[in-house]
């Protein structure tokens, strides 16, 4: 099932856009991107409960696509999060899920 802002996306003619189109919807997604990962970091406390996702398809037994965890240490760009058993991990805003 297809999420509506998938279907929003998909309805924009990329194929009509020019390259220098293209660079601006680029550099406003990045924006948009850096804005919200700082708010996410403004509202993260030292002991906070958090899901990390690893980016690992597969885990061969050693470490899952997503991990619980307590936060650590808070960074300007990354948290650390121990997980446990997995160990201590510094992940990007952006893999987190609070």
């Amino acid at each position: 099932m297809m999420s509506n802002t998938y279907k929003k996306f998909m309805n924009i003619d990329f194929e009509e856009m020019t390259l220098k189109e293209l660079e601006l919807a680029q550099q406003t997604i990045m924006m948009h991107r850096r804005r919200k990962g700082s708010g996410i970091m403004k509202s993260l406390k030292i002991g906070d409960k958090v899901v990390v996702r690893t980016g690992r398809k597969t885990h061969r037994g050693k470490v899952p696509p997503k991990m619980t965890g307590y936060i650590k240490e808070v960074k300007r760009s990354r948290v650390l999060v121990d997980c446990g058993q997995y160990g201590a991990w510094t992940v990007p805003n952006t893999n987190l899920e609070v």
